[in-house]
C-alpha cells in the first residue's frame, strides 16, 4: 500500500518516502496538493501496486528489529 502523507515541510519523512518510491508527500494544508495525489493514486492501479511493493521492501531494508538490531550494536563497538 503506498503511503500518501501530508506534513510539515520541514520533516524529511516525505522526501524519503517520495525518493524511495513508495509514497508522495504535501505539504500540511495543501488541501489541492492532497486532492491531487488521492487522484492520481486512485486512478493508476499499477502505481499502487509498485508503490506498495517498494514500500514493502523499504520496511524489510530499514525497520526490522535485525536492522534496529545492528545499528544498536554498531555504536557499541
Amino acid at each position: 500500500m503506498p503511503i500518501i502523507m501530508a506534513t510539515d515541510k520541514n520533516t524529511d519523512i516525505g522526501s524519503i518516502a517520495h525518493d524511495n518510491g513508495y509514497g508522495e508527500w504535501v505539504e500540511s494544508g495543501d488541501l489541492y496538493g492532497f486532492l491531487e495525489m488521492m487522484s492520481k493514486l486512485s486512478s493508476d492501479a499499477e502505481l499502487r501496486k509498485e508503490m506498495g511493493e517498494k514500500g514493502y521492501q523499504f520496511l524489510l531494508n530499514n525497520y526490522t528489529v535485525f536492522h534496529s538490531y545492528n545499528i544498536i550494536m554498531y555504536h557499541f563497538q
